[in-house]
Parts: C-alpha cells; structure tokens; sequence
C-alpha cells in the first residue's frame, strides 16, 4: 500500500469522526482529507471538503485532486425512515454517488485500497434463515438496502482490477453522535426530556419484540481501521460482517436505559412507529471477520447505552 493521502467520505456521520481519529493514529505520516455534503457540517477546516459526490464532475475533481491511495467511504443516506419518504434522494445519495466515485478511482487513483461502508441490511429477507454470514444470499427489501446493494455491486464491477475493495457490512451500530431517527437515541432523548420535566414520564415506542445485533459505533470505527491496516494481506475483493455476534430484544435494550436513568416511566407503543414486515431477528456470523484482524468488542452494550443516554442529556442542556 502506497503512503499517499487518505480519502473519507461522510466526514460529519456518526461514524466519519471516529474514523478519522483512528486513521490519524494508525497513519500518523499521511494526510486525511474528509468530505461533507454541506459546507456547514463541519467547522471550516484545510481537510474538510463540502462536495456532492453524487455529482460526477465533484467527484472526479476530488479524486483528480486528492489521489488518495486509501479511501473510507462512509458517505450516504442511512435512515430507513428516510427512504421511505424521498426514495429517489437516498438512490442518489447511495446508489450514484458509489458509480461517480467508481469511476473517478479508476481514472486518477487505480491502486487505491477501498473501504465501503454498507449496511447488513442488504441480507433483507434471508435475515429470517438465522444468524447471516457473508455467503448468505442478499435479499433487500426497500429503497435503504436496494441501494446499498447496488453500490456493492457497482464498486465490485467498476473499481479497476489494480485497486483493493473492502465491502463492510455492520449491523445495528449506536453511540454518542447518533440522531433521534435511530431507536437508541430516541429512547435516551426521551428520557433526558423526561429528567429535565419537559415532557411527561410517558414513553412512545415502536415494535420493542424484535432482535438486533448492536454494536458500539467506536468498536466498529476500530474494525474499519484495523481492515485497512491489513489491506495488503487481505482478498483482493473481500465481504465482510461488521457485528457483536448475539441478538437482543429492543425491549431489553429499552429497560436498561430506564434502569440506567433511574426513572419511573410508562411505555406505550404508536403504531405509526412500527415498521411492515420487520425481520423479527437479525444477527450476524463474525467468523470472517475475527479470522482476518485481531478485534473483538471493547465496549459492552450497558457502556454503550450510558453514552448515549449522557449524550442526549447533553443534548438537551445546550438546547434548552
């Protein structure tokens, strides 16, 4: 792997800063350049670029310009709420920007090693079979994980032979930084509302039965990092799950925030909140991913969940 510039996209999302954190202490000697989609998203700074990567003339000048020898594409529309409502913006956000950036690294970066951020929801109805591992068979339901898909797909078939290719796919993944359209911040929001008296000690929930595999958003910047750093070694083309290994029920998840805050709350659930044919439980095997980079978790779901329900609290203190 050559030591020239490092290429992250999604510099302002939940994972970009954690990310970049990382790439700076794994790669002390290069540079990092971050994009954003809006100039705004970030403090104004010499390595962060706002530029629409769905765009084709923005991303062929980027990649003309930075010649990145990494690139950590984390950039894209991530809220199934989202897609449900302007499916044509998270195509383009996911879909077009993976074909503009595809082609712009073969033009002017045709050895770079790629990290593409996907999403474990592209294993969609095969979810229901058991724990997923790479060889499952993606079946995405929805304009969120079809367009995920169709970014593997087109980063599979038109980077250039000479680059690298890492697709991850994480599962559930939270932490501070996470917004109130994901089901962990939006139970911790609630009750840091509740804490301060803004709103009454009543909680509006969706499905809580369903199962998911979480995981804490630095344990996942920290499998990232650890896969570029052993890029070399690795396939050439390589899947890979990004995941915990065991399910919980989203209403365990709930009651250890309530534990946590300390409060005395009722639960009710809207069913407008409730998504149409959920999968009831989605894990992952992790096998692969133990057996190319020495990584395990190193924050247990109670850390994570405290982080969050601090963050929030936060959150509310500057706001209010």
């Amino acid at each position: 792997m050559s030591a020239g510039p490092i290429l992250l996209t999604g510099g302002a999302g939940l994972v970009g800063p954690y990310v970049a954190d990382r790439l700076a202490t794994r790669f002390p000697d290069r540079s990092i350049v971050r994009t954003v989609r809006y100039a705004g998203d970030l403090r104004a700074a010499p390595d962060v670029v706002a530029v629409d990567l769905a765009d084709a003339a923005d991303a062929d000048r980027l990649i003309r310009d930075v010649k990145p020898s990494l690139v950590v594409h984390l950039a894209g529309a991530s809220s199934v709420a989202l897609a449900r409502t302007a499916p044509s913006a998270v195509w383009h956000n996911n879909r077009d920007a993976a074909w503009c950036l595809a082609r712009a690294i073969g033009r002017h970066a045709p050895e770079a090693v790629v990290l593409f951020s996907s999403t474990a929801e592209v294993y969609g109805a095969s979810l229901n079979l058991g724990p997923a591992s790479e060889d499952t068979p993606p079946l995405p339901r929805g304009p969120y994980p079809n367009s995920k898909r169709a970014a593997e797909v087109i980063f599979a078939r038109d980077l250039p032979e000479s680059s690298r290719l890492i697709v991850a796919r994480p599962f559930n993944h939270t932490g501070p930084g996470q917004t109130e359209t994901f089901v962990v911040p939006a139970f911790a929001a609630q009750l840091a509302r509740i804490e301060k008296g803004l709103i009454p000690p009543r909680m509006v929930v969706g499905n809580l039965e369903t199962e998911r595999d979480f995981l804490d958003v630095r344990d996942v910047a920290d499998a990232y990092v650890r896969l570029l750093a052993a890029a070399e070694r690795l396939p050439r083309r390589l899947v890979v799950n990004i995941a915990r290994g065991e399910a919980v029920r989203i209403r365990d998840i709930l009651d250890r925030l309530v534990a946590l805050s300390g409060l005395d709350v009722t639960v009710s659930v809207d069913p407008a909140r409730v998504r149409p044919n959920e999968v009831p439980r989605a894990t992952a095997r992790t096998d692969r991913l133990t057996s190319l980079i020495d990584w395990h978790p190193s924050h247990s779901l109670d850390e994570t969940l405290q982080s969050v329900l601090d963050d929030q609290r936060a959150r509310i203190v500057n706001t209010s």
